[in-house]
């Protein structure tokens, strides 16, 4: 069968911008770019608690739901501090960041 650009159906995509002997065998699961991925998901979920713990703050009828509300919002602006700072984490761990670098980051 001639090769072509386009792979047939079970055969793996060419790999040709990664250097199989400068990589661990599956650099998505492997260093510092697996725990930057991982990540995600724990800062996304304590943001959704943050926004909840401010929206029930705001139902209270005493003089402490200012305070609460306020913490949480607080807290919310940190989280998404540290989400920004993990995307540029993810950006400088990424196993193909060079092919990124040169053709574009997806959006």
């Amino acid at each position: 069968m001639p090769r072509t650009e386009i792979p047939a159906a079970g055969e793996a995509m060419p790999a040709a911008d990664i250097d199989l002997n400068t990589v661990s065998a599956n650099p998505y699961e492997a260093g510092p770019f697996r725990q930057v991925s991982y990540m995600e998901s724990p800062l996304a979920a304590v943001g959704d608690l943050l926004k909840g713990l401010a929206l029930i703050a705001e139902t209270m009828d005493d003089d402490h739901s200012g305070v609460v509300q306020r913490m949480a919002w607080l807290a919310i602006d940190q989280c998404n501090v540290a989400e920004k700072l993990r995307g540029e984490l993810f950006r400088l761990t990424h196993p193909r960041r060079d092919y990124f670098e040169k053709e574009g980051w997806p959006a």
